[in-house]
């Protein structure tokens, strides 16, 4: 079957976003204006990150479709200008899926992921795009809560806490 990405607004009803890569596709968040979606679309090996214009229900032209690219995206700032999410890549080592976040400005920007672990998922974003959380784990050890912000890098909150003076 096709799945498809959808907006609904009470003065139109639900329309579909555009069908990009290989049919399915799914919308994940909104920016608070309600003028960027994101979330995937059906790309070359799995999900692909993708953004839409809520106003034509196209792809935004500006954000980078690469079919190749493995994984999602799950947060806009309130005015929609930067996305985060999960951006993955083939490399001599396999899959390496860690947090990323994008702006026109800057372009894709990939924020890792800590210490021992394979992947990384952003899952917010604060309102002026310089602080993102999520989380960052293995297959083995599963995931833990992480945040990530330029000043600081990425961080577990138990570092937050011992800064704050928690024991």
């Amino acid at each position: 079957g096709t799945s498809r990405a959808i907006l609904w607004r009470p003065e139109t009803g639900i329309s579909a976003l555009e069908s990009l890569g290989f049919n399915n596709t799914r919308a994940s968040g909104i920016s608070d204006d309600g003028e960027v979606i994101v979330g995937f679309t059906q790309g070359n090996f799995d999900r692909t990150p993708a953004v839409w214009n809520a106003s034509t229900g196209l792809a935004d032209p500006q954000y980078p479709l690469d079919l190749d690219v493995v994984g999602e995206l799950w947060a806009a700032t309130p005015d929609g200008r930067t996305v985060a999410g999960q951006w993955g890549r083939e490399d001599v080592t396999g899959f390496t899926v860690p947090a990323m976040y994008w702006n026109a400005d800057e372009g894709v920007k990939l924020i890792g992921w800590l210490d021992d672990d394979e992947y990384a998922q952003a899952y917010d974003i604060s309102a002026d795009g310089r602080t993102i959380v999520g989380y960052a784990g293995t297959a083995l050890t599963g995931r833990g809560a992480s945040s990530w912000a330029p000043e600081k890098g990425t961080e577990k909150p138990a570092a937050w806490l011992v800064a704050d003076g928690a024991r």
